[in-house]
Parts: C-alpha cells; sequence; structure tokens
C-alpha cells in the first residue's frame, strides 16, 4: 500500500525509495540526533528537538520491522512535543492506511500539507492511496466502463464536417478592445478584413490608450468593406471594454479577437457554421502561435508553447469539452470566444478580471451550455516577449486562484446546473480519477484537484492560491 524501502522511488529517478526521497527524511532526523558518550549519561535532559529526533528514529525503525502500534505510538509522541512535525504526521498517516483507517490517515496527511518540503512526491502518492481507498468505501469509485469517453460528447468539428451556412448568414460583431496596441492593430483589423463572410461588423474599443493607437485604428478602418466603428473611453481594463463594446453590437454572435492577434483565415464562417450546426451557443478552436514579428511558432521551439500545445490532447481524452475548463483556460486567451450575444446577457458581462476575464466567462459559460470545439488552429495569438511573462506570472497565479475558487464556490450554491453535458462528464472524471488513486497512481494527477478531492469528502478545505 505504501512505498517500500527498497523499491524503485516513485518520483521516477530510478532509484530505490530508501536511496532517494525516502533518504533525506530519515538522514536529515539521523543528524538532529545529540551526541552521545559511550562512559556517562548527559548531565542536562535532551531538549524537545532532540526528544523529537530521538523518537522518530525510533519509531521509524518500529515501523521497518512492522511493529505498527509501537510505531504509532512514538509517532504520536513526538507530536505531543510538536505537532507540527511533517515526518510525524506523514509517517502516522502511512500508519493508520497500513491499519485501514484509512479515513484518519486523509486528516493525519491534510494536517502535514502546510508544512510539505518543496518535492517530496511520495507524500501525494499516499495522500491518493488514502483518498481511493476513502472513495471505495464510500462506492465513489467507477467502473471500468464508464472510464471510456463517450463518442456523443467527443463530436469535434473539423472543415470537412462543418454545417453549411444558413442562407441568411446571421451577423457577426467582432469586438476588438485596444490598449496600447500601435504595433499590431493594423495586422489584427486586417485579419478581420480578409475573412470570406458576408455578415460582419467591427466594434473596436479603445480603453484609453497613451500612445497613438487611435491613429493607427483610424487609418486601418478606412480601407474596411463592411461596417465599424471606435469608441474611446478611459482606461478601466479589459473587461469593461469588452462589455461596452458588446453593448453596441448588433450581431447575433460575438466574435472577440485581441488587438495584438489574428483571425486565420475562414475563422468566423467556420465559427458559425460550427455553432449552428451543433445548436451550440459557444465555442472555442484550436490556437496557432506567432511570435512579435508575425512568424508561426512551431512546437520545439519554445517550451512555455511546447506546454500549451500538449495541453490540448486533454480534449482527446475528455468525455466532454466543458470538463477542462476548471483546471485551466482551454480557450487559451479571451479572443478566442465565439458566442451567442444572449449567452453574455444570460451571464452579466466579463466580470472584472485584469488577466482572465475570458476564462471567468468560460467558467460561468460552461454551467450554461456546452462549448464547440472547432479541430483547427483558426485563432493566432501573439506569444509575449518573456520578460513581460516573468514580470506578470505571480500576479496571474494569484487571479487564476481567485477565480478558481469564487467559481467553486458557485458552483456548490446552486441547486442544479443547466449543462447536464458537463454534470454528466464530471462526475465520469471524478470516478475515474478516484479509481486511480485507489490503484496507486493518484500522485500523477493535478494537485490541486487531489486537494479538491480532499475537501469534497470533508477532509479539510483547499488552500488558496
Amino acid at each position: 500500500m505504501v512505498v517500500g524501502r527498497n523499491q524503485p522511488c516513485p518520483c521516477g529517478s530510478g532509484k530505490k525509495y530508501k536511496k532517494c526521497c525516502g533518504a533525506p527524511r530519515a538522514a536529515n532526523i539521523q543528524q538532529t540526533l545529540p551526541a552521545r558518550s559511550t562512559a556517562q549519561a548527559p548531565k542536562d535532559p535532551p531538549s524537545p528537538a532532540a526528544g523529537v529526533a530521538d523518537l522518530m528514529l525510533r519509531g521509524y525503525s518500529s515501523q521497518t520491522a512492522g511493529n505498527l502500534g509501537e510505531a504509532e505510538r512514538l509517532y504520536r509522541a513526538a507530536l505531543s512535543l510538536n505537532s507540527n512535525n511533517f515526518d510525524a504526521l506523514h509517517m502516522l498517516g502511512v500508519i493508520c492506511l497500513q491499519k485501514g483507517d484509512a479515513e484518519e490517515a486523509v486528516r493525519l496527511l491534510m494536517a502535514a500539507f502546510p508544512m510539505l518540503p518543496a518535492e517530496y512526491p511520495a507524500f501525494f502518492r499516499n495522500l491518493g492511496l488514502c483518498l481511493g481507498a476513502v472513495a471505495k468505501k464510500r462506492k465513489l469509485v467507477g467502473a471500468a466502463a464508464e472510464d471510456e469517453p463517450g463518442d456523443a460528447y467527443l463530436d469535434f468539428s473539423r472543415e470537412g464536417s462543418l454545417a453549411a451556412l444558413p442562407d441568411r448568414p446571421p451577423r457577426v460583431s467582432v469586438v476588438m478592445p485596444c490598449f496600447n496596441c500601435t504595433q499590431h492593430a493594423d495586422e489584427a483589423i486586417k485579419s478581420v478584413a480578409e475573412q470570406d463572410y458576408s455578415n460582419v461588423e467591427l466594434i473596436v474599443v479603445d480603453d484609453g490608450s497613451q500612445d497613438d493607437s487611435v491613429e493607427t485604428i483610424s487609418r486601418a478602418l478606412s480601407h474596411v468593406h463592411f461596417s465599424s466603428q471606435v469608441a474611446r473611453r478611459d482606461h478601466r481594463g479589459i473587461h469593461a471594454a469588452l462589455n461596452e463594446g458588446i453593448a453596441m453590437a448588433r450581431g447575433r454572435f460575438i466574435g472577440v479577437l485581441g488587438a495584438a492577434d489574428r483571425f486565420a483565415a475562414g475563422r468566423i464562417e467556420k465559427m458559425v457554421r460550427m455553432l449552428v450546426g451543433h445548436g451550440a451557443r459557444w465555442g472555442v478552436s484550436n490556437v496557432g502561435f506567432i511570435d512579435q514579428a508575425s512568424r508561426q511558432i512551431v512546437y520545439g521551439e519554445r517550451p512555455s508553447v511546447d506546454t500549451i500545445m500538449r495541453s490540448y490532447d486533454s480534449f482527446y481524452a475528455s468525455h466532454a469539452v466543458s470538463e477542462n475548463f476548471p483546471d485551466h483556460d482551454d480557450a487559451l486567451t479571451t479572443g478566442n470566444l465565439f458566442f451567442e450575444r444572449t449567452l453574455w446577457q444570460d451571464i452579466g458581462g466579463f466580470p472584472p478580471y485584469r488577466h482572465y476575464p475570458g476564462w471567468a466567462f468560460s467558467l460561468s459559460a460552461i454551467l450554461l451550455a456546452e462549448p464547440a470545439y472547432l479541430d483547427e488552429p483558426a485563432y493566432l495569438y501573439r506569444i509575449p516577449h518573456d520578460g513581460v511573462l516573468d514580470a506578470t506570472r505571480h500576479a496571474c497565479e494569484r487571479e487564476r486562484a481567485v477565480i478558481r475558487t469564487r467559481w467553486e464556490h458557485h458552483l456548490k450554491s446552486l441547486r442544479e446546473v443547466p449543462n447536464l453535458i458537463f454534470v454528466d462528464a464530471s462526475d465520469k472524471r471524478r470516478k475515474r480519477e478516484m479509481s486511480l488513486m485507489a490503484s496507486g497512481v493518484g500522485h500523477l494527477l493535478d494537485r490541486r484537484r487531489m486537494l479538491s478531492y480532499a475537501a469534497e469528502m470533508g477532509f479539510g478545505r483547499v488552500l488558496q492560491g
């Protein structure tokens, strides 16, 4: 049930556990032992720290010898001296799992989690085993037949399978928020002008730019053949610019476009045909990547882009397109969103987030309607310079944590979720991942998901951030 000292280390190093992740914990305990003379006993009693170290070493010896009762007594004695000792809580949790008390084991491991060392993969393997055992006891583990994705949910659209356009194509309003976008705005507008869709309008909302963006936009719009307008306003953020532009829109469908990005050829027509054909209220496409010079980025050039590209593989192992949105933004960028204007009204607009208003919008949308997915890179996302990414990384992570936590609380408050496809897919995923944890490979799951399952089962709340 737990990693044996002579088994391969679960971190994948190829070493035995006792020589890898298992070694530092015992070694650290050993190094804190006080020096003892063989000639005489120490004059002063050992310090509490020394007492904890001695108890831990003796407890570990008893545990490896199979004397679980004595090991439990010693670990609990160590906790009486230091209730925040990670090793004591972790090893005591392992003993409870070995003795068949998985629920107590989870409680102990969750108590140890705030003190978790940066790299200690055995902890999550043990936590997964404990959660899996609890799931089995509570009959939360799914049957093998439920692990297979349903074909009805994986009917992704490709160009050859798209429905025909209606005789009277619905109007599409492209809304492009802009803030200091002189460098690429004309290219973004040109990508709309080159679309082969006739019933389109373009609304550009300048969010208080301090450069020559408005002049650049006006020049670019003077060459377009369709309805267009520019709205200027004080700087209030992308969410406010989007909401203002959509409020001005007259189209049935809204296509968002980032001012640094581009629509791929044929995007608007394909998105309309996909949504109309599926009867869907919103959807996203796969994404292509371009650099600051508008050159296409291919797999293998930038590790950060490679990671994003690999994330789209999760679609093909899903029961529904909506299934993965709670973990990460499968639209990738707000500009990839394409939706009915009535959906925006039902949601109440884009919420006031600086970095991820689109993801927050999508999380609300998946509860109302299942998205359609165009399996083509129909949106071209311009990757910022690495320096820009580094400068905003921590702020982005904090905002993602806030969005996710608020959405989870909102989900729990709902009596029912209208999108039954999302409900069914989420239930299947939960059972599938419970089975993974019960089989000993739960550490391969996203750690936040594992902690979410612990909270869902009543073992404390997920930490913020």
